[in-house]
């Protein structure tokens, strides 16, 4: 939060109020969340119905805090959700694997190791 001229900020919520209320701190509201692992199984498959269930309930846990919040739009295939959340939660890694695998094949193909694979 930034702090505006005193006659604005008087008029408006504070920013230790409007954090208060959006991380429901002090609050009886109880958070839940599911492990990523969990919403990922199977392909979303949690998003395949827009119904909950008393499984998808029971795989939640109360939390004190939640890293993430994942809304999502019944319009959307799961498919699609589960090919976004896999690359925001994995780019950084794939794209190490990747450099260090275009690195090896790189270096073996430059000390001709490949030279035998070649196809005509």
């Amino acid at each position: 939060c930034t702090s505006g001229a005193a006659s604005l900020t008087s008029a408006r919520t504070s920013c230790t109020d409007v954090q208060s209320l959006t991380s429901f701190v002090g609050s009886d509201v109880k958070l839940r969340g599911a492990a990523l692992s969990m919403i990922m199984k199977h392909a979303c498959h949690t998003f395949a119905a827009s119904a909950g269930s008393a499984r998808d309930y029971e795989a939640t846990m109360e939390r004190e805090v939640l890293n993430f919040f994942i809304s999502h739009n019944w319009s959307v295939h799961r498919l699609m959700k589960f090919i976004s959340l896999s690359v925001y939660f994995n780019f950084d890694i794939a794209l190490v694997a990747a450099g260090i695998s275009a690195l090896i094949l790189g270096i073996i193909n430059a000390s001709g190791l490949l030279r035998g694979l070649e196809i005509e």
